[in-house]
């Protein structure tokens, strides 16, 4: 099984964005250690709990920092940004670090003011599709549209979609994309069955050959049964995105949540999110993933230890990999 970490970039409660980009590094010299096969970097705007809004630079550092761990992007938000400058970085990331970077491709169009400001009005999916396979077109031809991609890449690439429905994972297959599945987005075990047999199935009908599959989620390791409530109506509180996500400018705790009212859409919200959560001690926690491995086929998750503290998340890194070194 390959292990990888999807950071977010959380903020911890009377914590500064100094010390919490720095934390991205102790998650990366971790999973070094500790054997992970990646670990990825998500992007946010606007988000003040979330401290990665360009992902790029923090993989840099990364790299320049570790010695094997490979780094992805998870990703580059792409109704952002135009082909040829994402390519670009890419491009450039290759030559400095071959063999070492993954890059994942999201169509979240982020906020309408986020939208605004970036003077954006095409959100279309039909224009993130455009997008993905014109940057394919400049990374695997130096050239698009009479421009050329500089500096020129003779490298290979390993591309990713992020993905939850059945249409994207095809989309994904048919077009020689691996594929992101955040359960954390959409934590419905059927659909997500159907979507990595529809990838499956179409990854070897238009290559005769198998695709690559992530399987993300939340997993938090905390061992007392009151601790993981309380922890819970923290979490499943900020995942309501109140007032964009910024009702809090850190990750809460139990006590910033518990004299909170709460409408009745907003209770059923709460009670899916902590569906999106494998959460427990050691054995809970080696229980769980093995059910995900098994009903879903997998050879590669990727834990997003999306913890109250830094403790808390270096603790869950810690757990998983003695897990998995123990079923060796």
């Amino acid at each position: 099984m390959k292990l990888s970490i999807l950071d977010y970039g959380i903020v911890d409660k009377n914590l500064d964005y100094t010390s919490t980009i720095n934390h991205s590094y102790e998650y990366a010299k971790l999973a070094e250690n500790l054997n992970y096969h990646s670990i990825w970097l998500t992007q946010h705007h606007s988000v003040l709990s979330l401290s990665i809004s360009q992902p790029v630079i923090i993989a840099l550092h990364i790299l320049a920092k570790t010695s094997k761990l490979k780094v992805g992007i998870a990703g580059f938000l792409l109704l952002h940004y135009p082909p040829l400058l994402i390519a670009e970085t890419i491009s450039t990331i290759l030559h400095l670090y071959k063999n070492r970077s993954f890059f994942a491709f999201g169509a979240n169009p982020g906020t309408p003011q986020l939208l605004n400001e970036l003077n954006i009005k095409n959100i279309s999916k039909s224009r993130f599709y455009a997008k993905s396979k014109t940057i394919v077109n400049y990374l695997n031809n130096n050239i698009y549209n009479n421009i050329n991609l500089i500096p020129q890449n003779n490298n290979k690439v390993s591309l990713f979609i992020l993905v939850t429905s059945i249409k994207s994972a095809i989309w994904a297959a048919k077009h020689k994309f691996g594929i992101i599945f955040g359960y954390f987005l959409n934590p419905d075990l059927e659909n997500c069955k159907k979507v990595f047999a529809a990838y499956r199935k179409h990854f070897y009908k238009y290559h005769k050959q198998e695709g690559k599959i992530i399987f993300a989620i939340f997993v938090v390791k905390i061992n007392n049964q009151k601790k993981i409530k309380e922890f819970l109506d923290a979490a499943t509180t900020y995942l309501l995105g109140r007032n964009n996500f910024n009702e809090f400018s850190y990750f809460p705790e139990y006590q910033d949540v518990k004299y909170l009212k709460y409408s009745d859409e907003e209770i059923n919200l709460k009670k899916l999110s902590s569906k999106k959560f494998i959460i427990g001690n050691e054995k809970a926690i080696s229980k769980q993933l093995d059910f995900f491995s098994e009903q879903l086929q997998l050879n590669h998750i990727m834990i997003v230890p999306f913890a109250t503290s830094h403790q808390q998340r270096l603790q869950t890194i810690k757990t998983v990999a003695k897990i998995y070194k123990n079923k060796d």
